[in-house]
C-alpha cells in the first residue's frame, strides 16, 4: 500500500469489484491489483510514494497496474485482465514493470508458491502436503471460495494423500489409471481438516475390489504398504479409513485406485525415490500436448460393428462425488480395432453406446484466457445430468476454456450438454429439450465414412498428350467410356484412366463426364510444370454468369427435388417431443417396417411457428414446404430395440414437436454412382485475360465455371488437383452426394467480377458426409462454403484462405451440421490491380436477411455450425431453437455495423482468443475416438505434420503448386510405439 514494501507474492488471487447503490453492493467487473507510485499531497508534502518493489503478480485475475521504480523491478506474469494506464493510474508517467504471458495464465506453473515449495521440499514430506488441499493441485479454487463464503469448514473434512513419489498418480479418487509394474509401494498420509485428531484415532483397511488376478499386501492395515500383483490387467484396490472403536467421533472414508499392470519388474520397491521429478510438478496441470492421444481403451465391444462402429450417444460429464462403496467392475470402452473395408452387409447387432460416465472425479481445467468481457461467472453450458435451466449469462460472454468438448482422463472426448437458443423472436421464451443437446460427432464425413484408406486404383487405359494443341475431348471421353465394359473388382473398381504428363485441351461445351461407377481419372502431377495439365478452352459467348460449365462432371445429373430419392417402403412418425442434437437414437411410432442395415431419410416437418420464431424467415420466401424435398438427413440403421432405432451418425438438427415434429422414411437412393475419383492433375480454364474492369481486374466470364462437379456420387474423392482461372471454383459437390473426400487441392487466380455468385472455391450443396481437408485458395469470395439446405455432417479441416474477399461459412437457407476446424483466412482488396492484404479474413454464421423490396433473401445461413480453432474475424450468431458454436477461435468478434443482423443473439463462444491446445482438431480427435489409432483409415485421414500442430504456414508456402508436403509417409504402429510423428520417426 505505501512506503516501499519488498518481496511480496500475489499468487492465484482473483478480485471482483463493486460499489454501493441504495444499500446494495452492485458488482462492477474485475477488481484491481496495483503496485505503483501512489504519490501524495503536494500541499502537505506527505504521501504514500512507491508502494513496493520486487512484487510479483502471478496468475491473477483482475485489472493490473504493475509499474517499477528506478533501480528495482516488479512483475506481472500470467495475469488475465485489463492493464490500467492513463487516468486509471496515479502515476501514468512511471515506467512499467515486466509483463509476461498477459491474458493467459501460466498453465504448467499454476501456483508459483507451491511450485517453489515442491522444488524445495519434494512431494514425500508432510509439510508439502500440509501446505495445500488436493483441489489446489487440479487448478484454481476461486469458484469454491466464492461458493463457500466463509460459512463453516472449507471443502472436505478428511483428506487422504497417496505417496506421490512412490505412485505418480493424477490426484483423483480413481487414481488416473496409471500403467505400473507388477509390484509397487502405495500409501501416504491422512489429513484431518476438522482438527479432531482423527489421524491418531483411525483404522485403515486395504482390499482388492476387482481384478483378473490375486494381490498380496505386505500389510492390509497400514496406510503405507506394498502390494504384489499375481498377473497383468486392470485391478481396483480399495482403501477404507474408519474411526477407531475407542474414538469419540464416528466417521468412514473410502477411496479407490484403478491400476493397470504391465508385469515388468517382479519385486516391490523398498522405498520412495528421494529425488524431485525432473518433469513439471504433478500437482498442477502441465502444458497440454498438441498431438492426439496415442491409445484408447481396448475392452471388447458387446456387439459387432456395422458399416463403421456405431456412433452412439456421447460420453458425458457426470457430477462427481466420493464413492460410498467400491465399484465391482470397470466400465468397458469402444474397440480399438476397426474393419479395413466397409462390410457389404450389415450385422444384426451393433454397439449401442460408448461409456456414458466419466471417472469419479475430473481435474478442474485451468482457464487459459480472458473472455471478451469479464462476467462473474460463465454458465454457458450445463452438465447433461444437471436440471434444465436458462443460462444466467449471455453466451456471448463465454467461458475462457472449452467445456462443451473436453478431454477426459482416459484421453477420450467428453461432451457437456447445452440448451438451444431461446431468442427474442420466441414469444413464449420456451425452448424444448433443456441441456440435453451435445456437439455432434462429425467424424463420419469423407470417403467410405472414414472406414477405409482411399485406394490406389491400377490404370487400365493410358493416354499420352498429342503435343499439337488439338482438341483431346473425344479421346479422353472414349477412354473413360471404355471402362464401362470392364467388370468391377471385389472393391467395386473397374480401373483408372491415366493421363501421362503433358498438356491436354478440352473444347467441348459439356466437358468430360464420368458416368460409370468404379472409374478413376489420374494424371501425373498437379504442379505448374512437369505434371498433367488440362485446359478447358470452350467459350460460351452467350453465357449468363449463372449458367454452369464444368470441365469434369463426375456422376449423373439431377433435376432437383425428390427425383434423387425413390421412396421404397415404410414411413413412420417420430414419437418424441424432442430429439436433441448429438443423439443417435430415435423412437418412432412403428418400427416394424425397418431393419438393421436399412437406409432411411429423417425429415423435420417444419411448420409456420418454426419460421416465425426464427426471426420471421417467411419474409425471405421461406415456406415449410421448401424444406420437405431438400433438407433430408440420410442415415443407416445400426440397431433396433422395439420402436427405438440406433443410427450410424449423429442427429444435427433438433426435432421438436412444437415445430412440427419429424418422420422417418425408408428409401433407396437411385441413380447414384459409387467409387469415382479424380486425382493428381492441374485443371485450367481459358478466359480472355485482356478484358479488365476499371480497377484493373480481369473480369471475363465467358469461360468455365468449375473444374469439377460431383453429383449423385457416393464414396468418391478429389485429391491432389489444382484449379486455376475458373470463375466459380475448383470443386462443387451437389445432388445429394455423400461420403466424398476432397484433399490436398488448390484453387488460385479466379478470373471474374468480384460479385455475387462468383468465386466459391470449394462449394458443398445439397450433400452430406463431405470432407474437405488440406486445401488452399486465393482471391476467392467464399472459399470454403455450403449452399442452401446442406444436410451435414460436412467438415472443412486444416485449410487456408489467402486474399479472401468476403467470408467462409454456411451461405444461405439453413445448412446444418457443418464443422470448420483449424481453418485460417486472410482478407484482401484490389487496389490498382494489386491484391493488398487487409488482416484477418471472416468466418460467419448469421441471419443474412435479404431484400425487403423483393421479399427474397438468404435468411439464416446455418445451424449446428461449429467454428473450432479458427483464425479470423468471427460472427457466430444462433437462431431460435438451435445453436452455433465458436470454440478456440482467435480473432475479433464482429458486431454492430460489421454484422448483417446485430440484433440476433450470439451462439456459444468458449476459449475465445486462445486455441484449444489439447484438442487441436475436433474432427481428428473424434475420428481417434471412433476408430482408434491402429486402423489404416485413421492414419490415412491426415499427415504426420498435422499431429504436431496447425499446417497453415505449410499450406501458404505451398500455394497449390505440386504435391503438398512429403511424397512418402511412414507410420509406425502408434499403439505399440508412441513416437512423435516426424519423418525421422522421433528418434
Amino acid at each position: 500500500h505505501l512506503w516501499y514494501s519488498t518481496g511480496i507474492l500475489f499468487d492465484s488471487v482473483k478480485a471482483l469489484k463493486a460499489k454501493l447503490e441504495d444499500g446494495v453492493w452492485v458488482q462492477m467487473g474485475d477488481g484491481h491489483f496495483n503496485v505503483q507510485n501512489r504519490k501524495g499531497n503536494p500541499a502537505t508534502g506527505k504521501g504514500h510514494g512507491w508502494s513496493g518493489a520486487q512484487v510479483m503478480f502471478w496468475n491473477l485475475e483482475g485489472q493490473i497496474i504493475c509499474d517499477a521504480p528506478n533501480g528495482a523491478m516488479n512483475w506481472a506474469i500470467g495475469c488475465v485482465g485489463d492493464i490500467v494506464d492513463g487516468e486509471g493510474s496515479r502515476s501514468p508517467e512511471e515506467p512499467p514493470g515486466i509483463y509476461q504471458s498477459h491474458g493467459k495464465h501460466v498453465e504448467d506453473i499454476r501456483s508459483l508458491f507451491y511450485a517453489q515449495l515442491h522444488d524445495r521440499k519434494g512431494t514425500s514430506s508432510d509439510s508439502y502436503h500440509a501446505a495445500f488441499l488436493p483441489q489446489q493441485k487440479n487448478g484454481f479454487i476461486w469458484d469454491e471460495l466464492q461458493a463457500w463464503g466463509g460459512d463453516g469448514l472449507f471443502l472436505d473434512p478428511l483428506v487422504t494423500w497417496f505417496d506421490e513419489d512412490a505412485l505418480p498418480l493424477t490426484f483423483t479418487d480413481v487414481g488416473g489409471g496409471q500403467l505400473l509394474s507388477s509390484a509397487l509401494k502405495i500409501g501416504g498420509i491422512i489429513r484431518d481438516l476438522n482438527l479432531l485428531g482423527l489421524e491418531e484415532g483411525c483404522t485403515v483397511t486395504w482390499s482388492l475390489q476387482s481384478g483378473p488376478s490375486t494381490v498380496t499386501f505386505s500389510s492390509t492395515s497400514s496406510l503405507i504398504t506394498s502390494v504384489q500383483f499375481g498377473g497383468g490387467g486392470t485391478h481396483v484396490l480399495g482403501l477404507l479409513v474408519e474411526s477407531s472403536p475407542l474414538s469419540d467421533i464416528s466417521f468412514s472414508y473410502s477411496a479407490v485406485l484403478q491400476i493397470e499392470m504391465d508385469m515388468l519388474p517382479t519385486s516391490a520397491p523398498t522405498s520412495s525415490p528421494t529425488s524431485v521429478p525432473s518433469a513439471s510438478p504433478t500437482y498442477m496441470p502441465s502444458s497440454r500436448p498438441t498431438s492426439f492421444p496415442s491409445s484408447i481403451p481396448t475392452a471388447s465391444p458387446t456387439q459387432a460393428p456395422s458399416r463403421s462402429p456405431s456412433l452412439t450417444d456421447h460420453p458425458t460429464i457426470t457430477p462427481t462425488a466420493s464413492p460410498s462403496s467400491f465399484p465391482t467392475a470397470l466400465p468397458t470402452a469402444a474397440p480399438t480395432a476397426s474393419p479395413t473395408a466397409r462390410p457389404s452387409g450389415h450385422p444384426t447387432e451393433s454397439p449401442t453406446s460408448f461409456p456414458t460416465s466419466a471417472p469419479t472425479a475430473s481435474p478442474s481445467s485451468l482457464p487459459t484466457s480472458s473472455p471478451t468481457k469479464s462476467p462473474s461467472s460463465y454458465p454457458t453450458a450445463s452438465s447433461t445430468n444437471a436440471p434444465s435451466s436458462t443460462p444466467t449469462v449471455d453466451p456471448y460472454y463465454s467461458q475462457s476454456e472449452s467445456t462443451l468438448v473436453s478431454t477426459g482422463l482416459d484421453g477420450r472426448l467428453l461432451y457437456e450438454g447445452y440448451e438451444n437458443q431461446v431468442g427474442a423472436t420466441n414469444p413464449s421464451g420456451y425452448v424444448q429439450g433443456g441441456a440435453s443437446n451435445t456437439v455432434p460427432d462429425f467424424s463420419t464425413a469423407g470417403y467410405m465414412e472414414g472406414d477405409v484408406h482411399i485406394p490406389f486404383v491400377p490404370a487400365k487405359v493410358i493416354l499420352n498428350p498429342n503435343n499439337d494443341g488439338s482438341d483431346d475431348t473425344a479421346r479422353i471421353q472414349a477412354a473413360i467410356n471404355s471402362m464401362a465394359d470392364l467388370t468391377p473388382d471385389g472393391d467395386g473398381f473397374r480401373g483408372a484412366v491415366l493421363l501421362k504428363a503433358g498438356t491436354y485441351y478440352v473444347d467441348n461445351a459439356g466437358g468430360i463426364t464420368v458416368e460409370h461407377s468404379g472409374v478413376v481419372i489420374r494424371g501425373e502431377g498437379s504442379g505448374v510444370t512437369g505434371g498433367t495439365t488440362i485446359i478447358y478452352r470452350y467459350r460460351d459467348t452467350e453465357n449468363n454468369f449463372r449458367d454452369s460449365t464444368y470441365l469434369f462432371t463426375l456422376g449423373t445429373n439431377w433435376g432437383g427435388g425428390r427425383v434423387y430419392l425413390e421412396e421404397d417402403g415404410d414411413e413412420t412418425m417420430i414419437d418424441q417431443q424432442f430429439v436433441p442434437v448429438g443423439a443417435t437414437k430415435l423412437k418412432v411410432d412403428d418400427a416394424s417396417g425397418f431393419n438393421v442395415g436399412d437406409e432411411i431419410a429423417i425429415q423435420c416437418l417444419f411448420n409456420d411457428a418454426w419460421l416465425a420464431h426464427m426471426s420471421n424467415m417467411s419474409q425471405w420466401s421461406w415456406t415449410p414446404e421448401s424444406f420437405d424435398d431438400e433438407l433430408l438427413w440420410r442415415r443407416i440403421i445400426t440397431g433396433k430395440n422395439g420402436n427405438e432405432l440406433t443410427l450410424d451418425a449423429s442427429i444435427v438438427q433438433p426435432i421438436e414437436s412444437q415445430y412440427g415434429g419429424g418422420m422417418v422414411k425408408n428409401f433407396r437412393f437411385t441413380g447414384k454412382r459409387t467409387n469415382i475419383g479424380i486425382e493428381k492433375m492441374r485443371l485450367m480454364s481459358a478466359p480472355d485475360e485482356t478484358i479488365l474492369n476499371g480497377a484493373g481486374l480481369k473480369v471475363d466470364e465467358d469461360h468455365a465455371k468449375f473444374g469439377i462437379k460431383l453429383t449423385r456420387v457416393e464414396d468418391g474423392w478429389v485429391r491432389q488437383v489444382a484449379g486455376e482461372k475458373f470463375w466459380g471454383g475448383l470443386v462443387e459437390v451437389i445432388g445429394f452426394s455423400s461420403y466424398v473426400t476432397v484433399e490436398d487441392c488448390s484453387m488460385t487466380n479466379p478470373i471474374s467480377h468480384v460479385a455475387s455468385g462468383r468465386r466459391y472455391a470449394f462449394s458443398i450443396d445439397d450433400s452430406e458426409f463431405i470432407l474437405v481437408q488440406r486445401c488452399f485458395s486465393s482471391q476467392g469470395r467464399h472459399d470454403f462454403v455450403t449452399g442452401s439446405r446442406t444436410m451435414g455432417p460436412t467438415v472443412f479441416v486444416d485449410n487456408f484462405s489467402q486474399d479472401l474477399v468476403d467470408d467462409n461459412g454456411p451461405h444461405l437457407w439453413y445448412s446444418t451440421g457443418i464443422l470448420f476446424d483449424s481453418v485460417k483466412a486472410l482478407k484482401a482488396k484490389l487496389e490498382d490491380g494489386v491484391w493488398v492484404q487487409m488482416g484477418d479474413g471472416h468466418f460467419n454464421v448469421q441471419n443474412r436477411k435479404g431484400n425487403p423490396a423483393t421479399g427474397k433473401g438468404h435468411g439464416w445461413s446455418g445451424a449446428q455450425v461449429m467454428f473450432w480453432n479458427l483464425e479470423g474475424q468471427i460472427i457466430c450468431d444462433a437462431p431460435n431453437g438451435a445453436m452455433n458454436w465458436a470454440i478456440g477461435c482467435v480473432g475479433d468478434i464482429v458486431d454492430g455495423e460489421g454484422s448483417r443482423s446485430p440484433e440476433e443473439p450470439p451462439g456459444i463462444y468458449q476459449s475465445h482468443g486462445k486455441h484449444v491446445e489439447d484438442i487441436r482438431s475436433l474432427f481428428y480427435a473424434q475420428l481417434h475416438d471412433r476408430k482408434g489409432t491402429s486402423s489404416d483409415s485413421y492414419h490415412a485421414a491426415f499427415l504426420p505434420q498435422q499431429k504436431n500442430g496447425f499446417i497453415w504456414d505449410e499450406l501458404q508456402a505451398w500455394g497449390g503448386d505440386g504435391l503438398f508436403l512429403d511424397p512418402l509417409v511412414t507410420w509406425f504402429d502408434e499403439d505399440a510405439l508412441p513416437l512423435t510423428f516426424t519423418d525421422v520417426g522421433g528418434g
